[in-house]
């Protein structure tokens, strides 16, 4: 049976219109997901939500279960982000050098300007170079703006590659244990994306970035499995969950 309810709302999309889905319930027992572009004439069909949940979490199982690989791709991603982290930080102390420097200069002409007090054609030269070394200060402001946060954004993504590491290392216990909202966190951290196309073809785009070579993690094509192609992208044959019969009164959204 599921061991959690509607943890993919939010990453779960249309493949053939690109809106979310939402999770309802026909004659208060039967879950699943639905389009929200249906409204618009989108014609994906009802996806039972049970279905399709289990298919998530087998193939999030089976792919945990290759530590080796697992252990390659983290250790690839640890690399990256470490070299990221450390480019920008050098980046970011360039352009603060560049801004004392320039900021500096423009002190000192103002200084000059207001000592010496030249004649009307100095004068406006000089204003036309601190117009220069404000518009120079205004660039670096917004560089060094841009650069923090993509540093800041490195940051939380090395910190989120732990947490990757983490819940591949003992994906099921912890699943099992932890509540519905634990439950959600951990899978977004795993899953980057969900994309129904039809009623037997999905695709789960892992957060881990797989390799494309012969550390492939290979997966089975059977009902209600999922066969992986590359980078972390498997598609996968889910049952559909027809509502034919059932009345639009007998149907409650989520």
């Amino acid at each position: 049976t599921n061991c959690s309810r509607n943890f993919l709302l939010g990453i779960i999309e249309c493949g053939k219109c690109g809106a979310k889905l939402k999770v309802s319930v026909a004659k208060h027992k039967y879950r699943y997901y639905a389009c929200t572009g249906r409204e618009n004439g989108c014609d994906l069909p009802y996806i039972s939500a049970n279905a399709i949940e289990e298919v998530i979490l087998d193939e999030i199982r089976k792919a945990s279960s290759d530590k080796k690989t697992i252990e390659q791709c983290l250790k690839e991603l640890r690399q990256n982000s470490a070299e990221e982290i450390k480019t920008l930080k050098k980046e970011l102390s360039f352009l603060k050098r560049q801004f004392q420097e320039v900021s500096e200069k423009k002190e000192k002409t103002l200084g000059w300007l207001a000592q010496t007090l030249p004649d009307k054609n100095v004068t406006n030269r000089i204003s036309n170079e601190v117009e220069q070394l404000n518009a120079q200060i205004d660039n670096l402001k917004r560089a060094i703006s841009e650069t923090e946060t993509k540093l800041e954004r490195s940051e939380i993504g090395e910190v989120k590659i732990e947490l990757i590491a983490s819940f591949f290392d003992d994906f099921l216990n912890c699943f099992k244990e932890w509540d519905g909202p634990q439950r959600k966190l951990m899978i977004r951290v795993v899953v980057n994306k969900v994309i129904v196309y039809s009623k037997d073809k999905i695709k789960i785009i892992l957060s881990l970035p797989l390799p494309t070579n012969n550390k492939l993690i290979s997966l089975p094509v059977k009902k209600g499995t999922a066969e992986s192609n590359a980078c972390g992208v498997h598609d996968a044959t889910v049952p559909s969950f027809t509502l034919s019969g059932v009345p639009d009164g007998d149907r409650t959204n989520t």
